[in-house]
């Protein structure tokens, strides 16, 4: 069965402004740690040498290209005698003989946000080199800081998870897919999608490159396949729990790699963007409401541009489509008008300006058969002093394969500020540096899911 591939949020771009965008797109290898022998830990950036090795996993991202700014060489060398494979930047290193270069780290931790240092280890009991990443210990081996650096990744995990809870939901961001928001539970339920890095809660920003139409992912890109060590999880620079806020940024990866030179063993980062969020769980101390702020840092000025702010997507059983207008304290069901499947061009459904009423404040809400747990999406148009250009929800039932959290099946919900037209309102201007936008997210009934937007709406919360 062919696997669903869902770029969020889910729209793709004309022409668009001829302004060059800051070239940032580096592509990367991945060192992955094998045992060759009995004990020989090597470093290898080779799919086939991977494959043929029991495997340690991913331990880090690092440029791919020797002409990336601020980078320098790591060679992998080789030792006959004893048997061990060493990293080095030099090419005989201790009489070792060159295998060749394995990637290009860079010389200073504040080149990139989120970079941590390669560390190579030495174990005297059998000469053996290995390299490790901060947050892994090798028993037996001393550490030889090198003093260079690049992502750290998480060996064969493919979940590292920060949970939060109030309000009476509970959420957990996973560090190894660039903090995207992994898991909401609520009642028991637990809500989300995870079938591919182009699902979860999380946001996006697509534009034009000035060479390819691009797609800044803050979950990761669309190679995603078990077991973990082929996933390409987006780096993250922060994860971390304040009272009731939890806060992510992610060093977004390009969702289609193949466009910037990358493949499917060869992840592209956006190294100068930043995408996170600031969450905060019983917002105004109305229970299972959130407030999410999409964060968005870069390094110029873009006046075309799409960020989703976040893209959700539910698990399949969650499948009744509502609108919600706010002032005039409507709820429209809408199911009957969201096409089912993945044919091309499908619209689903979309809450703007061209809508009677337009939208000003409301939401949209998707809900299970019974309307008993429902997930809402509400904003305020950028016009009035909100976030959004526009809310949409989807529904790709494509595979028919279930309800659970891995199934491709699912359901959307997108906040989305920008607009895809060239002569775009102020909706379309993203400025250079960081910028912060709202929506909010309830979980609860579908009658409270209502009501909470109407609580929401009479505070006038932008």
């Amino acid at each position: 069965m062919k696997r669903l591939l869902v770029s969020i949020p889910l729209i793709l771009l004309p022409f668009m402004s001829n302004m060059a965008f800051a070239q940032t797109a580096v592509p990367l290898n991945i060192l992955w740690r094998v045992i060759t022998g009995s004990s020989d830990r090597m470093t290898s950036v080779d799919p086939a040498e991977r494959d043929g090795f029991p495997l340690e996993g991913q331990i880090f991202y690092v440029p791919k290209n020797s002409n990336t700014p601020g980078t320098t060489t790591v060679y992998r060398l080789f030792k006959w005698n004893i048997p061990d494979h060493m990293d080095s930047f030099t090419t005989n290193e201790g009489g070792y003989s060159l295998d060749g270069p394995i990637g290009y780290p860079w010389t200073s931790s504040s080149a990139v946000q989120g970079l941590s240092q390669l560390i190579r280890t030495f174990n005297p009991s059998n000469a053996d080199h290995a390299l490790r990443h901060p947050y892994e210990t090798i028993s037996g081996y001393i550490d030889e800081p090198m003093g260079v650096y690049g992502f750290r990744r998480f060996n064969n995990q493919a979940e590292s998870l920060l949970s939060l809870t109030a309000g009476g939901v509970t959420i957990q961001s996973n560090q190894v897919a660039g903090g995207s928001l992994w898991r909401w539970t609520w009642n028991g339920v637990q809500f989300i999608n995870i079938a591919d890095y182009g699902r979860e809660i999380q946001g996006s920003f697509q534009f034009y490159s000035g060479i390819n139409y691009a797609i800044a992912s803050e979950a990761g890109d669309k190679y995603y396949g078990a077991p973990a060590y082929k996933l390409h999880g987006s780096p993250t620079s922060v994860l971390s729990n304040n009272g009731s806020t939890q806060s992510t940024r992610s060093v977004p990866l390009e969702w289609n790699a193949d466009s910037f030179g990358g493949d499917q063993d060869h992840p592209v980062v956006w190294r100068n963007l930043l995408i996170g969020k600031d969450i905060t769980l019983n917002f105004n101390g109305m229970g299972s409401v959130a407030k999410y702020t999409s964060l968005l840092t870069l390094p110029q000025t873009m006046t075309t541009g799409i960020l989703g702010l976040p893209s959700i997507f539910l698990r399949a059983n969650f499948d009744r489509f509502y609108s919600y207008d706010a002032p005039s304290d409507i709820l429209t069901e809408r199911t009957s008008e969201i096409p089912d499947g993945c044919a091309p061009g499908n619209p689903g459904y979309t809450f703007d300006n061209s809508k009677h009423p337009p939208f000003t404040h409301g939401g949209l809400i998707i809900t299970d058969s019974t309307g008993a747990n429902a997930f809402g999406l509400y904003g305020v148009h950028w016009s009035l002093g909100g976030s959004a250009s526009y809310l949409s929800m989807l529904k790709f039932f494509c595979s028919h394969d279930g309800e659970l959290e891995t199934s491709y099946d699912t359901t959307a919900l997108n906040a989305v500020r920008g607009r895809l037209d060239i002569a775009a309102g102020t909706d379309n201007y993203f400025p250079a540096g960081s910028t912060t936008y709202n929506a909010y997210l309830i979980s609860d009934s579908l009658a409270n899911v209502r009501s909470k937007m109407h609580q929401l709406y009479l505070s006038y919360i932008k």
